[in-house]
């Protein structure tokens, strides 16, 4: 018989661009072409029956079209800890319909019936542990830094957050956890004494390689665009150079995260007139095409979890610069090997850009260096650790029988 899994999402799930998204669909459909029964559920406004973007062998559910009927929770707990936990996180409880979508995914367990369940975020998690027992392997993705969810945070502190005491709480149910880099791991031994595993993001190595020795004056930063990704740090460095180098242009691929973040950038492209040099792109559907267009990318984010633009910037081969502080960035960009760590302040991140813009041999080096770093996140090497780990969750259930 195959192995069942359960992935369970979030909202905005449909037509959404981002990473998080991006592998959901990816992972759901190549485990299931892999022989894997795949089913997936998520609560959204769109498709009630259907997710166009599932393969047709994937099942799926939608949280807020499912009619449950009268039923009735088995796996409820009544610990003292829940009751204060549940009272003390009651707002966050609400934030996270969890009320209503705990329920709903036990439901959709005792339906289906997975060998393994599979979150992609920890407040999903949340929604499926608090308060409940399961005996099915909880194997948790992490898609960002585990600091955007896990704070020092203590219960009967007034200042601790609830939303992080809910996190703190629930990972500690996790049968494993699923972390992008070892330093992740090092963050989260404070929070989580159980099993982690390290398992990168799937990169696409493509048939095709960005030609350096044909310079085209194009500095492209291919992602979301909101203040996390810093694209301001970009504009306000090249603004310190670009009368220098009028031919080069910076190209911004992306879709505005919050909307009204379209006015920041916009405001600052025209306080430093820099109109005909900053672009604004759009989503690419074609984001292979982009990156054969540019010299450099450009990633100046505050922090990430694995930067997929970043990954196939380099795989594609190109030269890439980003903030040395950045998590994330700072693991896939090797200083002076595949591209250029900065420093957090616009002078450097601008020394740093005119060291690759005038320099095109070392461009053509980096490049490919970092067409070379990213074999070592190769789809297949993701595949076979996700095998590794699934079977290694299965094999310990079984023993504990």
């Amino acid at each position: 018989m195959a192995t069942k899994l359960l992935l369970v999402s979030q909202e905005k799930v449909h037509a959404a661009v981002n990473g998080a998204t991006k592998i959901l669909y990816y992972f759901a459909n190549t485990m299931a072409k892999r022989g894997y029964e795949v089913v997936v559920i998520y609560p959204t406004k769109e498709c009630p029956e259907s997710d166009p973007n599932l393969d047709k062998s994937v099942k799926f559910y939608n949280l807020n079209y499912l009619d449950i009927g009268d039923f009735k929770s088995t796996r409820r707990r009544h610990s003292i800890l829940d009751f204060i936990l549940k009272h003390r996180c009651k707002k966050s409880l609400k934030h996270l319909r969890w009320g209503e979508l705990s329920d709903k995914i036990e439901y959709v367990v005792d339906k289906e019936k997975p060998d393994v369940i599979i979150p992609f975020f920890a407040h999903v998690s949340a929604q499926i542990l608090f308060n409940k027992n399961y005996e099915i392997p909880v194997l948790q993705m992490y898609h960002t830094h585990p600091k955007v969810y896990h704070t020092p945070a203590k219960i009967f502190n007034k200042k601790s957050k609830d939303m992080a005491i809910l996190f703190n709480h629930c990972v500690k149910k996790l049968s494993y956890l699923q972390l992008f880099f070892p330093s992740f791991a090092e963050f989260m031994r404070t929070y989580y004494k159980g099993k982690t595993r390290i398992i990168h993001n799937p990169v696409k190595i493509p048939p095709v390689q960005v030609d350096l020795t044909q310079t085209k004056k194009k500095i492209i930063y291919l992602s979301r665009i909101d203040k996390n990704k810093g694209q301001n740090i970009l504009i306000e460095a090249f603004a310190l150079i670009a009368k220098s180098y009028p031919d080069w242009e910076v190209l911004l691929y992306g879709d505005f995260e919050p909307q009204n973040y379209r006015a920041v950038i916009n405001e600052l492209i025209s306080k430093h007139g820099l109109e005909r040099q900053v672009r604004i792109m759009g989503v690419t559907n074609n984001p292979t095409e982009a990156f054969l267009q540019a010299d450099i990318g450009a990633y100046t984010s505050s922090f990430e979890g694995f930067p997929l633009g970043l990954s196939e910037a380099l795989a594609i081969g190109l030269p890439c610069l980003g903030l040395k502080s950045a998590t994330g960035i700072n693991e896939l960009i090797k200083d002076r090997e595949n591209g250029l760590l900065c420093e957090s302040n616009q002078v450097d991140v601008a020394r740093k850009l005119t060291i690759l813009m005038n320099n095109q041999p070392l461009r053509v080096k980096y490049g490919n260096n970092a067409r070379l770093s990213m074999q070592n996140y190769s789809e297949e090497l993701f595949l076979a650790k996700w095998d590794a780990l699934i079977d290694d969750a299965l094999s310990e259930k079984s023993c504990k029988k």
